[in-house]
Parts: C-alpha cells; sequence; structure tokens
C-alpha cells in the first residue's frame, strides 16, 4: 500500500479566489512525513491571536517542535523499556523546552541542551498496558446484551505529563469510573480521575454559513450546512477529500454549494474518521482555508506529526481558524448516543458545532479531522477558559493508511 504524496502544480491552482474557497477548505491524507516549510505569516499570526506568544516565541516554539521528533527518538534508544515519554512545556517565562521523562535511572549521554530530564514512577508501556484495558473492556461489551458504559465515563488516555492515565469523569459519576477500572483489571495505581464539567458532544448542527457541505439525512431532511470538508485527497485515480465518519453513513450523498459533488465511500465509527469520493470535474486543492484573513489559503505539504504540547491550528466553517496546543493523543473517548471512538488527539483550540470534519494543521503538515469536544450547553466552547477547553480529532495519518489515501499537497 502506497501513501506517496500527491503533489498539485502551482499553475494549475491559478483559479479565482471564489472557486478556490470552494473545495479548498480543509483536508488530510498521506502518511508520508516531509520536513515541515517556513512558517506561513498568518499562521503565525493566528498563534500570537490565540495562545498569547509574541512573533519571538512562535519562532522560538517551532523550533523546539522541529527537534521534537529527533530528541525522542534518542530518548526512546537510550532508555528503552524506561523510557516514559516526552512533551513541550512552556515555561513560567514563556518560553518552551522538551522535557523527557525516565521511569529509572538516567545517564549522563542523555543530558542534552533544552532538554529536561524528569523522574517519574511509570514507564509509557506500563501506562499504555493499562490504557489498553481499559479499551478492551469498552470494547469487549455487547449491545443488548453486556451492560453499557456509564454516561458519566467520557473518556481516556495515557498522560505522560501526570505520568498516569487519565479517566474523565462527569460530576458525580466517580463510582462508575472505579467500577469501571477495577472490572478492566487495569492497575489502579497508574490511574488517575478528572471531573469534566460538560458532557461529550459531536461538532456536527443542522444550520450555519461559511463554507460547509450538507447532506440528506435518516429522517429525509436536507441540511446545507452540517459538517466541514476535510483535506484533499487521492486513492489511485479517484479524488475526494478526508472528513469525520459522525458527518455520514455508508454512501451518503454530499452537497457542497448546492450541488451534489460525491459520497461517503469509506467510514469508521470506531476512529471517527472518513473519506469522500467526488465526482471526476470538481477542483480539489491542497490548501486550508484560513478565516483569520478573508480569503486566504494556507498550503499544505506534509503530514509530519506533532508533538505533545505543541502548537495547532484547525478551520472549520463555524468558528473559523484557531489555535491552541497538543493536550493528550492516543485518547479514548465515549460519547452518548454514538459510542467509543478510539486513537484520538486532544486540543485546547476552540471549535463549534458544524466544524466537524474540518482541518487541524500545523504549519504546512496536516494533523487530522476535527472530531468532538465538550461544549457547556453552547454551540462551540470558544468562550470557555482555554486551561478548560477540550476539543479532539483523528489524526490524519492512520486515517490515511486505513483506506490507503495519499494526501494532495503543494509544491
Amino acid at each position: 500500500m502506497s501513501h506517496t504524496q500527491r503533489r498539485t502544480p502551482r499553475s494549475s491552482l491559478r483559479r479565482p479566489l471564489a472557486m478556490a474557497t470552494a473545495l479548498a477548505c480543509i483536508g488530510f491524507v498521506s502518511g508520508t512525513a516531509l520536513a515541515a516549510g517556513p512558517l506561513h505569516p498568518l499562521i503565525g499570526k493566528a498563534m500570537q491571536r490565540d495562545l498569547g506568544l509574541t512573533a519571538q516565541q512562535v519562532t522560538a516554539l517551532r523550533s523546539v517542535e522541529q527537534a521534537a521528533a529527533g530528541e525522542e527518538a534518542l530518548a526512546r534508544s537510550a532508555l528503552g523499556k524506561n523510557f516514559a515519554g516526552t512533551w513541550i512545556e512552556r515555561q513560567s517565562d514563556g518560553s518552551y523546552r522538551q522535557v523527557v521523562a525516565a521511569s529509572g535511572s538516567v545517564g549522563p549521554s542523555l543530558r542534552r541542551a533544552g532538554v529536561e530530564l524528569r523522574k517519574v514512577r511509570h514507564s509509557l508501556a506500563a501506562l499504555e498496558r493499562s490504557k489498553e484495558s481499559l479499551d478492551r473492556n469498552a470494547s469487549s461489551r455487547i449491545p443488548g446484551i453486556s451492560k453499557p458504559l456509564a454516561e458519566g465515563i467520557q473518556s481516556w488516555h495515557v498522560d505522560p505529563q501526570s505520568n498516569t492515565v487519565v479517566v474523565a469523569l462527569a460530576p458525580g459519576a466517580t463510582e462508575a469510573g472505579i467500577d469501571f477500572v477495577a472490572a478492566s483489571g487495569a492497575d489502579i495505581d497508574t490511574v488517575r480521575f478528572k471531573t469534566a464539567e460538560s458532557r461529550e458532544e459531536l461538532l456536527v448542527q443542522n444550520v450555519a454559513g461559511g463554507n460547509p457541505y450538507g447532506y440528506t439525512a435518516a429522517d429525509g431532511n436536507f441540511y446545507a450546512r452540517a459538517c466541514s470538508v476535510g483535506f484533499s485527497v487521492t486513492q489511485g485515480p479517484h479524488i475526494g477529500f478526508a472528513t469525520a465518519a459522525h458527518c455520514g453513513a455508508p454512501n451518503r450523498y454530499v452537497n457542497h454549494g448546492g450541488e451534489w459533488i460525491g459520497h461517503f465511500s469509506r467510514l469508521d465509527n470506531a476512529f471517527d474518521s472518513a473519506w469522500v469520493a467526488v465526482f471526476p470535474g470538481h477542483n480539489m486543492m491542497p490548501y486550508v482555508n484560513d478565516y483569520f484573513a478573508f480569503g486566504a489559503l494556507i498550503p499544505i505539504r506534509g503530514s509530519a506529526e506533532t508533538p505533545l504540547g505543541g502548537a495547532v491550528c484547525r478551520s472549520g466553517y463555524k468558528t473559523g481558524y484557531r489555535c491552541g496546543h497538543i493536550r493528550a493523543k492516543n485518547v479514548t473517548v465515549f460519547i452518548p448516543g454514538f459510542g467509543t471512538t478510539r486513537g484520538m488527539t486532544e486540543s485546547d483550540a476552540c471549535a463549534g458545532k458544524g466544524d466537524s470534519g474540518g482541518a487541524w494543521f500545523s504549519g504546512d503538515q496536516a494533523q487530522g479531522v476535527t472530531s468532538s469536544g465538550q461544549m457547556n450547553g453552547q454551540d462551540n466552547n470558544c468562550g470557555v477558559p482555554a486551561n478548560q477547553r477540550v476539543t479532539r480529532f483523528a489524526p490524519i495519518n492512520p486515517l490515511l493508511q486505513r483506506y490507503g489515501l495519499t494526501l494532495t499537497v503543494t509544491q
């Protein structure tokens, strides 16, 4: 299976901007990581706006992010079974540094400039085993036979920063959480409970404006603006875009700009990922719509994954263009009325109902498609303080690999 990225010559993209904004919105695909290019100035401005950074701090953060993968590889190799994770952490003076955690002794070879070494109790492997036990407990339940997962149990993920597996619970659901962990056989010493003040919701709605796509739902009603387009992709000779599974149904037709342009070809609710096959003749562009500056387009050049603690931005028709930090990875989320989703990435960038399926990216690197979030009873969580805000997306590279897709990128 090949995931080579498909490049679109700039000359073929020189179309009127009105046409460009049609299907250029958002998208991901591919699995090949490319070196991050220069940061688009509009992305830098959005990061300053949403993350409270100066231009110099944005540059410094990008430098740490670009070195993070290499530092993690060195740490994994040197620490072996004692490796306990790595992440980017903001300091009290506003600067950023990479942290490497170890559950055992640390040799002098790992003491590197700009990298903090931190001793912790549990290895990453031990935390991942506990999370896998929780995943098995949730996935082994048979509808109509097994007792369903309590609605108060919202999500769980490995959190290297606290060296625990965090289980998020609704207020009053502590007993249900304890029962869930006990029944799973997970090591209770690795688990930490956290109370979430809002329930998890899918970010889809029936009424909106901007650059959405719509469909006719199972109830027979047509919703012209329901979700946001994802990154442009191809599967062999076929064109299309990546998006969220909860926006679709098998072979559901998709409407964009008043025209039926394609249908859901593949989707998987367990990972809230899907791709829409678009009919030939449409112009699928390798750009993301930047609502920060009206009508601007941000180029996508690859899908190199941003490290934990790194900056990430997202685009969707409901709340536009927003930025935040990566707070957790490989999160399992229980969404009442939809089920359990796995492998999610969590961020504090805000989003709203209607942003589902939209693009997440870091610089010019695709990261994923919007899935769910905690809305606190509102249409979006942009009014929630960043340290309490929860929004999640399905990572792009697993999506590309799952469906044999290639990300369309610019040169």
